[in-house]
């Protein structure tokens, strides 16, 4: 596929940038509606346009921007708009993304096990997009509510699943990923139902998780 012509077009980057840079100046600035009317400028050019990766980028973080202005339930319309939109256009990763946002959206309007769902949501759509990190921390942020919510059978399941994603994973996305604070957070819950040993594995494997690759030829030179 060639660049669409819009991003060829340098009187529509510049429009683009002004639109973007301009709402994220606005809510530096505490003008949150007004970052809010330049964001979705922003995003309905790129609609018009036809860049659809960008045009879902963009809602996305227009939903965090509505957010910021007080209005979680309005955000998460967004996020589920964009979710919708980049499934139907083939972004995956943009999916994801708006998923894991649905839950924080979720979790400000008290709706704990409907984050839950969201956020056990946004672990299966990673794992089925390759979006590992953002598969983890659907699983992991899953586990922590579950948790909380004295679901301890359930939230083992979903951090196991966290930690599961990982062992799939490239060395640089599991250290890149909340995973070794899912195997922590498991470890914990091991600790105060007295599985030591279960535990301290599980500490064991944060740690590696979260250990820099060994490169091969120092480890066969003793490091010298």
């Amino acid at each position: 596929m060639g660049i669409p012509s819009a991003l060829m077009d340098k009187e529509f980057q510049k429009a683009l940038r002004l639109k973007v840079f301009g709402a994220a100046h606005s809510l530096r600035e505490g003008r949150a509606a007004e970052a809010v009317r330049e964001q979705t400028e922003a995003r309905d050019l790129c609609l018009a346009a036809g860049l659809m990766r960008e045009a879902c980028t963009l809602e996305v973080a227009l939903g965090g921007y509505v957010m910021q202005a007080g209005q979680p339930q309005k955000a998460l319309q967004l996020f589920r708009e964009a979710g919708a939109r980049a499934t139907s256009q083939g972004l995956p990763e943009v999916a994801v993304q708006a998923q894991l946002a649905q839950g924080a959206a979720l979790l400000t309007l008290q709706r704990t096990d409907d984050a839950v769902i969201a956020y056990s949501e946004a672990g299966r759509l990673g794992m089925e997009g390759s979006s590992p990190v953002l598969a983890i921390e659907g699983y992991r942020m899953a586990g922590q509510l579950l948790a909380a919510r004295g679901r301890l059978q359930e939230a083992t399941f979903a951090w196991r699943r966290a930690l599961e994603t990982a062992e799939k994973a490239s060395p640089d996305e599991r250290r890149s990923s909340t995973a070794p604070e899912a195997a922590r957070q498991l470890a914990s819950l091991c600790r105060k139902h007295g599985l030591k040993a279960q535990a301290e594995s599980l500490e064991a494997q944060a740690l590696v998780l979260e250990s820099p690759p060994v490169d091969a030829k120092s480890a066969a030179s003793g490091g010298a």
